[in-house]
């Protein structure tokens, strides 16, 4: 027992140590981490240490390392109040796919990594735009949805939206 305890605190001083010699903000304006010190709070959470205790060691709130630690599981933030990012997830995937099923034909255009694919009517109307931008490294995909309307919706999706349009398209 007393090992374990040991470890954790030679982790804790490792990431005390990290953060005191990595600076936090990209600029006073933007309030953004850095990605070093993104990075010692994502070694952090993977080193299963409590959320409250790595905010007390490295002097940030707990809100903004769940939002770090749903960026490194690959859920999306949300963009409303009232859904968990996991639901709002889900929902705009289903109304992709359901789009690309129920629409009776469609166009799939590739360049370098981005698919424009564009979905009609049996009349042969537009219905839709998809822009999926699929990195070829990291697990991120960025779909901007544009319906006939011009409205444009855009979601960050999980691997495995990216393994459904890498299938779709190939």
């Amino acid at each position: 027992m007393t090992d374990l305890i040991d470890n954790s605190n030679f982790i804790i001083a490792q990431i005390k140590e990290r953060a005191a010699n990595t600076p936090r903000i990209v600029s006073p304006r933007s309030r953004r981490f850095t990605k070093e010190f993104r990075e010692i709070i994502k070694d952090a959470i993977n080193a299963d240490i409590p959320l409250p205790r790595i905010a007390e060691i490295l002097s940030v709130s707990v809100t903004h390392l769940k939002r770090v630690r749903d960026e490194m599981h690959g859920i999306p933030r949300s963009d409303r109040g009232e859904h968990s990012p996991r639901e709002t997830w889900k929902s705009s995937f289903r109304k992709i796919r359901e789009l690309i099923q129920s629409s009776h034909t469609n166009t799939v255009l590739e360049d370098f990594g981005r698919y424009t694919i564009t979905c009609y009517d049996d009349r042969g109307l537009q219905i839709a735009r998809l822009l999926v931008d699929m990195p070829k490294e990291g697990n991120e995909t960025l779909v901007c949805l544009i319906s006939e309307h011009g409205k444009k919706e855009f979601f960050f999706t999980y691997p495995a939206v990216k393994k459904f349009f890498e299938d779709y398209v190939s």
